[in-house]
């Protein structure tokens, strides 16, 4: 079996750690701490899939993102942000239907990166996804972070 390459990048050292450590548990992650980071590992690398911050200084996760297609144009790309007002949600949209707001929980997480690995994969010949799609423009998980943002805070 293919090992799975996952690039993940965010300017926040401990989300980048967290989000870092709880997939590494079942895929091979590269991370970087910033748009050049992220592109100096795409031109030398292919990756199943790249999770992005959306606000970044320097190159904007958006920006990023469409520089990563340039390199690999049918990547996989997700968007993990707290910073979702309506024009950037839109812009986001535009590039990918796969938007995870902060906070969120890591099984969501989990769950967002197989069911997008699923999808992609299976577009490849590999077995074919079992989650459905979300329609475009939906936000991934939208119930479960619903749930998750309602749990009772200590």
């Amino acid at each position: 079996m293919d090992t799975i390459a996952i690039l993940t990048v965010d300017d926040e050292d401990l989300v980048r750690r967290v989000v870092q450590q709880t997939l590494e548990r079942s895929y091979e992650v590269v991370a970087a701490a910033n748009g050049q980071q992220a592109l100096e590992h795409a031109r030398t690398r292919r990756f199943d899939l790249v999770i992005l911050d959306i606000k970044m200084p320097g190159m904007s996760g958006l920006d990023l993102a469409d520089r990563l297609r340039e390199l690999h144009p049918d990547l996989p790309i997700a968007f993990l942000s707290s910073f979702l007002d309506g024009e950037i949600r839109g812009r986001a949209k535009q590039r990918t239907p796969y938007i995870i707001s902060k906070p969120y929980d890591l099984t969501d997480l989990n769950r967002l990166v197989k069911m997008i690995l699923e999808e992609t994969r299976g577009a490849r010949g590999a077995s074919p996804p079992s989650s459905p799609k979300p329609r475009p423009g939906e936000p991934v998980l939208s119930r479960s972070l619903l749930r998750f943002l309602k749990k009772p805070q200590p």
